[in-house]
């Protein structure tokens, strides 16, 4: 499970998706004919969803590196987050406010230039 809207689940699924999907469920109606999809299937594997500040951060595995989408909680494509690099993003986190998201983990080929502030 994703996380909820509104009392209904963002639940993240392989269902007659094998590269994964975001479907919305009613707990009271949790039939599949009820199920309202709202991240579809891709070319691109999608290895896992945060709900962060009223968006959904998809994490996309293509060419074995990590394409990073945001979309609201409906599914409508926001943008994509730049990576300093080639390699694979996870475990964005945060809160239910807006605007506030942790840094992802992040595996790079190469380290990225670390510049002290003091």
């Amino acid at each position: 499970m994703v996380g909820n809207v509104g009392g209904q689940l963002l639940v993240y699924t392989n269902y007659k998706a094998p590269r994964y999907r975001v479907v919305l469920i009613d707990p009271k109606k949790p039939h599949e004919a009820n199920w309202k999809e709202v991240l579809p299937e891709t070319e691109n594997k999608l290895e896992g969803v945060d709900q962060v500040g009223g968006y959904l951060v998809a994490s996309y595995l293509k060419d074995a590196s990590s394409l990073v989408k945001v979309y609201t909680e409906k599914g409508e494509f926001k943008h994509d987050v730049a990576l300093p690099a080639i390699g694979t993003a996870a475990g964005f986190g945060g809160d239910a406010l807006p605007k506030r998201c942790t840094t992802p983990s992040l595996r790079l080929p190469t380290p990225i230039p670390f510049t002290s502030t003091t």
